[in-house]
């Protein structure tokens, strides 16, 4: 996934195809086919796993015992702070040209 990450950051989802990806990680392409059933399935883990990934650190802020103000600083920092040291799945996150085939 983190292959697909930069591919698709760097030259758009519909711009990679999972020959691409499946160089860039060095797997065989009968895996990406197999695990995720094509580029549209590896999007979407991605996607899915990033966004379980926010809701975890968001929770964990959530639950420490402080004020709704002391909460928002908090999330509003680490995401700054997360925009600095993981710039790739930032702009993944705020601008994937994925299709709009999957839903939460």
């Amino acid at each position: 996934m983190t292959a697909a990450l930069d591919l698709f950051v760097e030259r758009g989802f519909h711009n990679v195809s999972v020959h691409d990806v499946q160089k860039q990680a060095n797997v065989s392409i009968g895996s990406i086919y197999n695990h995720f059933g094509g580029k549209e399935g590896v999007a979407k883990a991605l996607y899915y796993h990033l966004l379980k990934e926010f809701e975890e650190m968001i929770e964990e802020i959530m639950e420490e015992d402080m004020t709704y103000r002391e909460r928002c600083n908090k999330i509003v920092a680490l995401l700054f702070e997360y925009t600095e040291s993981r710039r790739n799945i930032i702009a993944y996150m705020l601008h994937r040209q994925t299709p709009r085939v999957f839903t939460r």
